[in-house]
């Protein structure tokens, strides 16, 4: 019994060990950061190009799932449809707004907090991927950062990629490392000072 305990330990131990995780999360104002009302603008698809169209769904995941987990801040956020509302009375498009029209938008809904998403990687992996016709390990990688609305000023900003470089790699399903990265970063936003 305790060979197999020992064995458990020592193969999750080499698993973790195997992953690959990189992530840089810098806060620059941290005493002006007393965001009441965030507003959490489309996230952008800019995933591998080889994989881009592969994941059209990408974006939309990313997004309901940053959502969710940027509630734990215990920050609100501006509803989604009302964004919507706002960008079509502003002929806007989603895709592609500029910080100037984020601005005016945050403005406009009275957020005092802009959050800029973008998808770096977002990719499952398979023992044979349909689209690179070889071995891909599961990947997840996002750039964000928040942007004060009133001033215009860089709150804070992470770059966060991770690969599941281990026997799971090509079986773990990409929302559930996701979940993990996006948790990852509330936590470390958390524990230096942000939210409630």
């Amino acid at each position: 019994m305790q060979k197999r305990y020992l064995l458990i330990l020592v193969t999750s131990i080499f698993l973790l060990a195997c992953s690959v995780k990189s992530s840089h999360v810098v806060v620059l104002e941290k005493d002006k950061f007393s965001s009441k009302t965030m507003l959490l603008l489309p996230v952008q698809n800019q995933n591998e190009a080889l994989f881009k169209q592969a994941y059209p769904e990408a974006a939309q995941v990313v997004y309901e799932a940053l959502e969710t987990h940027l509630l734990a801040l215990n920050i609100s956020l501006v509803e989604r449809n009302n964004m919507r509302r706002i960008l079509q009375e502003q002929k806007l498009s989603q895709l592609g707004l500029s910080e100037t029209e984020a601005i005016q938008v945050g403005k406009i809904v009275q957020a005092d907090t802009l959050i800029f998403a973008s998808i770096n990687s977002y990719v499952q992996g398979k023992q044979k991927h349909p689209i690179s016709q070889k071995i891909e390990q599961t990947r997840f990688g996002i750039s964000i950062k928040a942007v004060q609305v009133e001033t215009a000023k860089l709150l804070w900003k992470a770059n966060i990629f991770r690969n599941i470089d281990t026997p799971f790699g090509y079986t773990s399903p990409v929302q559930n490392l996701m979940n993990e990265v996006l948790k990852e970063l509330i936590l470390e936003l958390q524990e230096k000072g942000l939210g409630n």
